[in-house]
């Protein structure tokens, strides 16, 4: 979890001490900090404090402290800022996502101060940040700025900024793995779906739930979703998503993979590689040549075309600088290195997604079954502990998924696993 700042409201700390007949400098002592920052708050210059000084001015001055947060924000109908609109423009926030640069992003959207601009602008910025935190692994610090954009929108009453921040919460409860909380998020959205307009959010929507049934491995429904996410996705002729509806063909990848449709996952593969190199996404034509190396290997074995595509896929993997974690990438690197009997590097990686993914639990139970194959590829190596197999049980068995734990008990009936069953037994 972040220890995620929270901005305070200097007028109504001024308005506490007044009541209180309090000092500045008598607040200081009591808080055991210098009087300069007691000056920053009010001057604004610093506008984020730690939680746990909000629960220190709270035993300082009463349950009432708890009004400085500033959490209810007013409606201001100020003019645009062209500047701060650029900044988050859809075409500047889609670039972002393109190249990863969120810390730089995050840095300059937190160094933008709010109180001079319009509720709509103050919507995008808090939204933009939750975003750029949750993508950065800051799950607490998503939540906090996709409450206060929730807020926002909903003192504009616009059903698409509604809509687009359930998307968003939705896939943090997906991300951290509580899908019961995503699918709450995701039905809200579903009562409220005639009346938003705006097609990258009817797309992320059917993208997002479509993420959800195939984590349930409801695989026919997971399959109609991103379907319909595509068609909305490719009908936006004026204003297309190329990114959205590359993770869209990503996901189909899966899918295929996992119902043995390899050439529906080999067509679904060379569409997203070709969408991303459209949109000129690094990561994205990575992907797409490390998945088209794993498919031309469960098709016709190790051949000349997957070493091109796997070739293809390390240099540019050299050449790829990527800030944030990302899951799919360092699985498509895994299967590699199995189907290549290099368990030593996918032993590596392995460990780095079991650190990265800790917060996470869907990530991690299927990390751990991905070790829990891994030894039995290689049953010299050390396996993977038995709490962490307890672990991964106990969540599929809370949230419901039954292939997962029919999967675990399978390999666990097996003293070895060899390299032309790993098809059969890995866990997309």
């Amino acid at each position: 979890m972040s220890n995620e700042l929270i901005e305070i409201d200097s007028n109504a700390l001024r308005n506490l001490l007044k009541h209180h007949q309090m000092s500045q400098y008598d607040l200081a002592v009591r808080l055991d900090i210098s009087t300069k920052t007691i000056q920053r708050w009010m001057n604004q210059s610093i506008r984020r404090v730690k939680p746990e000084t909000i629960n220190k001015l709270m035993e300082v001055l009463g349950p009432t402290a708890g009004e400085i947060k500033r959490d209810s924000p007013a409606l201001s109908l100020r003019p645009t800022d062209k500047a701060v609109a650029e900044i988050c423009s859809e075409r500047s926030f889609q670039s972002i996502r393109l190249t990863d640069d969120w810390n730089r992003y995050l840095e300059i959207l937190k160094s933008i101060h709010t109180e001079a601009l319009s509720s709509e602008q103050c919507f995008v910025i808090s939204r933009n940040i939750g975003i750029s935190s949750f993508y950065l692994g800051k799950f607490q610090a998503a939540k906090i700025y996709l409450s206060k954009a929730m807020k926002y929108a909903e003192l504009l009453q616009n059903e698409n900024h509604m809509g687009d921040i359930r998307n968003w919460f939705a896939r943090l409860d997906e991300a951290v793995g509580n899908l019961f909380k995503a699918e709450d998020y995701l039905n809200q959205n579903l009562q409220n779906l005639e009346k938003i307009t705006r097609p990258s959010v009817l797309a992320e929507y059917s993208y997002v739930r479509g993420r959800v049934h195939l984590h349930r491995w409801q695989n026919a429904e997971a399959e109609i979703q991103l379907r319909r996410g595509l068609l909305t996705t490719l009908k936006a002729r004026s204003k297309p998503y190329p990114l959205l509806a590359a993770w869209m063909y990503l996901h189909l990848v899966h899918l295929y993979l996992r119902t043995k449709n390899l050439p529906k996952a080999q067509a679904c593969c060379r569409r997203f590689l070709s969408t991303a190199e459209r949109s000129g996404w690094g990561r994205g034509i990575l992907l797409g040549n490390y998945y088209l190396g794993i498919i031309e290997e469960f098709k016709n074995g190790s051949t000349t075309r997957s070493n091109q595509y796997f070739g293809k896929a390390r240099m540019m993997h050299k050449c790829t600088l990527v800030d944030r974690y990302c899951p799919l990438l360092s699985q498509a690197e895994f299967l590699y290195f199995t189907l290549k009997g290099r368990y030593a590097e996918a032993r590596t990686i392995l460990a780095h997604r079991l650190f990265k993914t800790r917060r996470a639990e869907f990530y991690l139970a299927s990390t751990t079954i991905d070790g829990l194959l891994l030894s039995k590829l290689n049953p010299g190596s050390h396996g993977i502990r038995k709490s962490m197999i307890t672990k991964a049980k106990e969540y599929y068995q809370t949230q419901g998924i039954q292939y997962p734990l029919a999967l675990i008990e399978k390999l666990e009936g097996r003293t070895e696993v060899s390299p032309q069953e790993i098809a059969e037994f890995y866990y997309y």
